[in-house]
């Protein structure tokens, strides 16, 4: 489910002209529709599926669905306990989802990037 809704909102146009907010309106139903969904998936996926979570929540620009990036915060914050389990590519595109998620407001809080800072420093080494 999560992979084909990075392909719809991959694909989506991005101008709507004068109908931008109806636009809005029907991504927020269809992430209404979807959201006890997107919560139940959010704990077992592996680091793959929850970067893809998070850029299909970063790409829909939604400001309302905390209760999903709270999901997808509380298991990044566990696969980061996990020796290896993320790279840098999953981790770069999670803190891009939650940097520039919510029409570009922060979502989610500083303890994940506490807890991800010594994954990217021993990155770096």
């Amino acid at each position: 489910m999560v992979n084909l809704m990075f392909s719809f909102v991959s694909n989506k146009p991005n101008k709507f002209g004068v109908y931008v907010r109806y636009a809005k309106e029907e991504v927020d139903e269809l992430l209404a529709h979807y959201e006890q969904d997107f919560c139940d998936a959010a704990p077992l996926l592996d680091a793959e599926g929850i970067t893809r979570l998070a850029q299909v929540m970063y790409l829909f620009k939604s400001k309302e669905f905390e209760n999903i990036w709270w999901r997808i915060e509380n298991r990044v914050h566990d696969l980061a306990e996990v020796k290896g389990a993320l790279d840098s590519y999953n981790i770069s595109t999670i803190l891009r989802s939650f940097s520039r998620s919510q029409e570009n407001q922060m979502s989610g809080s500083d303890k994940l990037f506490f807890h991800l800072e010594p994954l990217i420093l021993a990155q770096l080494d």
